[in-house]
């Protein structure tokens, strides 16, 4: 009778009890297994979107939107941050062939924000600083949010260097502390040019900094106008 109820008791705690959400892992994409192609032993704990059917190591792909990794050894780029970087790829030859545009590759993962650091920040490098031809999207749940940078330093004050510097691209994910969310990460390709385009990525590191935005070109313009007027109308109070 007494191993009838501890059996009992035992399925009610599973049932009722709920998991605990797990946090967000392989954030420098350092865990992987080095020159592996299935995504899970190349990128464990991301989910991606390719053209193909895993990860390249220390090279680009050339008719598809890819992924890979790349170390110290790789023609391409020196990691950004540790031993590894990946590298979003997203040739334009997709666009040429007849996809439609805007077309991208991504990586996502569902973790929990952690309660006590709401801001993620990350290291880019882009092949070239064509914005408006291919940029970096990231989307929580499915809706794009958007990219500013951590307005202050994160010191490591024992040996004296920036963990996070000033500027360093960030999202502000403060509204989902202690939620599960997805994360997708994606470079967006809006042309079809013809050749290949990529962004590397790394060290995504959650924390507290602020994050500042950068005006608007439009919003700039407006603003400029009003300090303009708000001075021609002070000179002629002054000189009234």
């Amino acid at each position: 009778m007494l191993r009838s109820i501890s059996w009992v008791v035992a399925v009610i705690l599973v049932t009722v009890v709920p998991a605990t959400a797990a946090p967000f892992q392989n954030l420098d994409f350092e865990d992987g297994t080095p020159g592996a192609y299935a995504f899970s032993e190349a990128i464990p704990g991301w989910s991606p979107t390719s053209f193909y059917s895993g990860v390249f190591f220390n090279t680009v792909t050339l008719d598809g939107p890819g992924i890979g990794i790349h170390d110290r050894q790789s023609w391409y780029l020196s990691p950004l941050h540790g031993n590894y970087s990946l590298v979003l790829c997203d040739p334009s030859v997709a666009g040429l062939n007849g996809a439609p545009l805007p077309y991208g590759v991504s990586i996502a993962q569902t973790g929990t924000v952690p309660t006590n650091a709401g801001t993620l920040s990350f290291l880019t490098q882009y092949m070239e600083s064509n914005w408006d031809a291919y940029h970096l999207v990231v989307s929580v749940n499915g809706t794009e949010v958007p990219i500013g940078s951590v307005g202050i330093s994160e010191w490591d004050w024992l040996y004296g260097y920036q963990i996070v510097p000033s500027g360093t691209p960030a999202v502000d994910l403060g509204a989902y502390r202690g939620q599960t969310i997805t994360l997708q990460f994606e470079l967006r390709l809006f042309d079809a040019a013809g050749y290949t385009r990529w962004m590397a990525l790394d060290d995504l590191r959650f924390s507290d900094l602020p994050v500042v935005y950068t005006p608007e070109p439009a919003s700039g313009i407006l603003l400029a106008i009003a300090m303009v007027g708000l001075a021609a109308h002070l000179l002629r109070r002054k000189q009234g």
